[in-house]
């Protein structure tokens, strides 16, 4: 079957099976902190998996420098964080995504998710997505509809599938945009919708001055409806209403005494904010240390790019982006597409918890294990030149 010259996958029924559980189950989970643990526990048993059923993987995992450095800088922290007394639900959050960085290691790699599986994977979830989102959102009447988890983090995760999609055949069709870009917009996120423009800009640009008019338009749509997202949720108050304004008005005054080096470094591992901080900050109580009701550390902040600023540097900052936009080019994706990438998970953390979160990581992972369409293309030249050996083995000239 055929929508707009694009070829529909074919329904897997156990994928079907669990995408109508998961939509099912959407309407009762409401964000639960639940499906984010199912996730980390899923990642880490599939990198265990990896470890030991790659062949070389466990050998590069233990062998490499940029897995040492992480292990050792997490170390550090834990016994920081031991010897200050602070509990270990606040380390954690505070040093995730150092820790996502050295399990992803093990998914460095080419080919392990076929083109095949990525399209029938997207298309499906997708489908859920925009169900579920438009019934929530005009039935219910939920301004933020979620699958899940609250949209910034789970759409990261269609976002970047979609990516996955394009790197293993170097283009995405009319039918998969229109499905991203109508989920998007439907969900009312802002972060989600810039970060979706940043990846659709660069996987639909115009390769020909044909193309061109037709980009241009797609374009237009996509800032209009960025806009419309926008203007929908601005506070009354203006600027001063917008609760990741406030978020970095509290981080200035926190920093307005640090020296340069603080800047580079951060500050002392596992420093909480101040009172007056945590003061200003009273609404978002569930944020607050795990232990102690009364002091907040930099997780309230919300915003990734803030609170690694705020905990690790601007070295710890450039360090982590640095680390997955390394495994990316390990893994076959050029150092344009990386960019790219890099550009919608800072775009991500300027609002919310971008590489500390699961979902996201997640996304990262399908692109790690993607098929590239230049693998292919090599793979296809490789089994070519087999059969041609084999078709005139013997035959002398």
């Amino acid at each position: 079957m055929k929508i707009f010259n694009t070829e529909i996958p074919k329904a897997n029924p156990v994928l079907l099976a669990i995408l109508t559980v998961l939509g099912a189950l959407s309407f009762f989970l409401k964000g639960s902190i639940v499906a984010g643990n199912v996730l980390d526990i899923g990642i880490i048993i599939c990198s265990i998996y990896f470890l030991f059923t790659k062949k070389g993987k466990f050998e590069r995992f233990f062998t490499s420098p940029i897995v040492y450095i992480i292990c050792a800088y997490c170390a550090f922290g834990f016994i920081t964080a031991i010897y200050n007394e602070v509990a270990i639900l606040d380390f954690i959050y505070a040093y995730k995504a150092f820790m996502y960085a050295a399990i992803c290691y093990q998914f460095i790699g080419k080919g392990d998710l076929k083109r095949s599986e990525l399209e029938t994977l997207y298309f499906y979830l997708s489908i859920t997505f925009l169900i579920v989102y438009l019934v929530k959102r005009f039935l219910i009447g939920d301004g933020r509809p979620m699958l899940v988890v609250e949209n910034n983090y789970e759409l990261m995760t269609l976002i970047f599938l979609y990516f996955s999609v394009y790197l293993s055949r170097e283009r995405a069709s009319i039918v998969e945009t229109i499905l991203l870009g109508a989920v998007l917009i439907v969900s009312g996120s802002r972060s989600a919708l810039v970060a979706g423009l940043i990846i659709v800009g660069f996987v639909m640009r115009p390769r020909s001055a044909k193309a061109l008019l037709g980009y241009g338009v797609v374009m237009v749509v996509a800032v209009l409806a960025l806009q419309f997202v926008f203007t929908s949720r601005m506070d009354p108050d203006g600027l001063n209403g917008i609760d990741r304004v406030n978020f970095l008005n509290v981080f200035l005054r926190e920093t307005s005494s640090w020296n340069p080096l603080q800047f580079l470094y951060g500050n002392r591992p596992l420093s909480p904010l101040s009172s007056e901080a945590c003061g200003s900050l009273k609404y978002y109580k569930k944020l607050f240390s795990s232990e102690n009701g009364q002091i907040c550390y930099s997780v309230i902040l919300h915003s990734f790019v803030l609170r690694t600023a705020f905990d690790h540097g601007l070295i710890g900052l450039i360090a982590i982006h640095s680390i997955f936009f390394f495994y990316m080019i390990r893994s076959g994706v050029s150092v344009v597409q990386g960019s790219v990438v890099m550009m919608a998970i800072i775009a991500n953390g300027i609002s919310v918890s971008s590489l500390n979160n699961g979902f996201i990581v997640l996304g990262i992972v399908s692109i790690l294990l993607a098929e590239k369409n230049s693998d292919a293309l090599l793979n296809l030249k490789s089994s070519s030149r087999k059969q041609f050996k084999r078709r005139h083995r013997g035959v002398q000239v």
